[in-house]
């Protein structure tokens, strides 16, 4: 992950200044850092394992979140993965 909002499966659209706005304002209310990919599959990968892999992959560290969206036809299966030393108590962490 390079960018905060990757989407490489073309599935934003229009959609992408209002996601970029969302995750600064997120950034920019909490300190943290969304990052957000939409693909068409996960090729068989259990969402979550694919979240953190690519997450692992990135460098992403404690104050960063990933969500991993995959949509294919009428389906859709989404992913996240949030590091264990995630600052905030509100939050849980999470690697499915």
């Amino acid at each position: 992950m390079t960018n905060q909002i990757t989407d490489p499966a073309v599935l934003l659209g229009d959609g992408i200044p209002a996601a970029r706005e969302a995750v600064a304002e997120l950034a920019a209310e909490d300190g943290l850092d969304l990052y957000a990919v939409f693909v068409s599959s996960f090729d068989n990968t259990n969402p979550g394992e694919w979240a953190r892999d690519t997450a692992r992959m990135s460098d992403l560290d404690e104050n960063d979140l990933l969500l991993a969206v995959a949509v294919g036809g009428t389906t859709y299966e989404y992913g996240y993965w949030v590091n264990e030393e995630f600052p905030s108590p509100r939050w849980t962490s999470s690697a499915r």
